[in-house]
């Protein structure tokens, strides 16, 4: 059976077509290409550049986690001359995109992987990361992206571990949409509007696991097959306050996780937040293995299409779940 389904955080409809992961495939992605040689890698040991360093950690034998600035930003970085913006009845309107933008490099080893690297490698990464996250907010910028490309299908342009904070003056259309549907929650029902949903997906078979202080969701309304809702137990607007060993142990969890489900699957990793305590928000993280593309009838329509039923996927990560538990990581 198809249907529409509405997700509650964005207010977005998606089409849940099931059926749809049975079709014969004829046509096949290609493999992504091989990587690059360790050799060639701008985040190994050996090939720090000091003028972009910002924080870094050390171990015994030299830094375990460290961040330095994108040298290939997706926004202008802060100067410079800011042209003023046009006026509001313009038909081509432009405005210039500045913002800082910072790469958190999670480990010395290019061939790790967050869910098999040391825990202390990242653990000390996610100090980095909350360290950075205050030290942009006191900036004064509005919001700060978190992510992690990891594959060529996700966007990466090196294998070596590392995720990205991307800074910037205005906050994106999707979390200010994402806020208006909480602030509408709770001036008609009270409360918030993610701990409401965990109690639904609960109910309705939709959460995986709790652990580590989150609950793991497969969305109601995912975007992306096989998508999961990383949501932390303790309600805030932020990560400020996040303790940084069990983010870091649900995140290597949860790569482990996909892997055992989607055996070489790239994946994607974003987190929504509001640096602003005050607003009535609740941060979570959305992780999705890349096992598909975008078709025309997504283009043509704009639904999301998902082919695999939210309830399906919550039964595989489940049955999968248990042997995922870390042995041996320190």
């Amino acid at each position: 059976m198809s249907e529409r389904r509405r997700d509650p955080l964005s207010g977005q409809w998606v089409a849940v077509a099931g059926e749809r992961s049975t079709r014969p495939r004829v046509l096949r992605l290609p493999p992504p290409p091989p990587p690059p040689p360790a050799e060639a890698c701008p985040f190994c040991p050996g090939r720090e550049e000091p003028d972009t360093g910002i924080w870094r950690e050390e171990g015994q034998a030299g830094w375990i986690a460290r961040v330095v600035r994108n040298r290939f930003a997706s926004l202008d970085p802060p100067g410079g001359v800011v042209a003023p913006p046009p006026s509001p009845d313009t038909l081509l309107q432009r405005h210039r995109l500045p913002g800082r933008a910072e790469v958190l490099i999670e480990g010395p080893d290019h061939h790790a992987r967050i869910g098999w690297m040391p825990a202390r490698h990242l653990e000390a990464a996610m100090r980095g990361q909350a360290e950075r996250l205050g030290a942009l907010a006191a900036m004064g910028f509005a919001h700060v992206a978190v992510f992690r490309n990891q594959g060529a299908m996700a966007g990466a342009s090196q294998p070596h571990p590392h995720s990205q904070l991307v800074a910037s003056w205005d906050e994106p259309p999707t979390l200010l949409a994402e806020k208006e549907r909480f602030r509408d929650h709770r001036q008609r029902h009270g409360g918030c509007l993610l701990c409401a949903v965990v109690e639904a997906e609960a109910a309705g078979g939709r959460q995986i696991a709790r652990g580590h202080g989150f609950v793991l969701l497969a969305p109601w309304a995912g975007s992306h097959p096989m998508e999961l809702l990383l949501v932390p137990e303790t309600c805030a607007a932020n990560m400020s306050g996040v303790r940084v060993e069990g983010w870091a142990a649900i995140q290597a969890r949860v790569d482990r996780l996909i892997e055992a489900t989607s055996p070489g699957a790239a994946t994607n990793m974003w987190i929504h937040q509001c640096l602003a305590g005050s607003d009535p928000f609740h941060w979570h993280a959305h992780v999705v293995p890349r096992q598909d593309v975008t078709g025309g009838w997504e283009l043509a329509t704009g639904w999301k299409l998902e082919p695999v039923p939210p309830e399906a996927a919550a039964d595989l990560y489940r049955a999968a779940w248990d042997a995922t538990a870390p042995v041996g990581r320190t």
